[in-house]
């Protein structure tokens, strides 16, 4: 999509400061600093897409469930190598650990 690939990435596309439950889980973790957060899709081991936030600070990765408002998953950032976004608009990413 050509509007897919020419996107400027702006960090916080669910704006974290109107959803408590996100402030709540930062809160609870120490962090502060939102560098990426938005909707994304998460295959399960079925083969299934179920609907995650995924929530980027200074030190860790966060994947949230939005229909429970619940933390999924804690990834410390010292843990990954890379962060991969899809240049589509089909919010999928992924991370490459060491």
């Amino acid at each position: 999509r050509i509007t897919s690939r020419h996107r400027n990435y702006k960090g916080d596309y669910l704006d974290v400061p109107s959803r408590p439950h996100l402030l709540k889980i930062l809160q609870k973790q120490g962090d502060k600093q939102v560098l990426f957060v938005d909707n994304v899709m998460k295959f399960t081991g079925s083969g299934k897409m179920k609907s995650r936030i995924v929530l980027i600070t200074e030190f860790a990765i966060y994947i949230v469930d939005h229909e429970m408002d619940s933390l999924k998953r804690w990834i410390s950032l010292a843990a990954v190598d890379k962060i991969c976004l899809s240049e589509l608009s089909d919010h999928f990413f992924a991370t490459v650990d060491n």
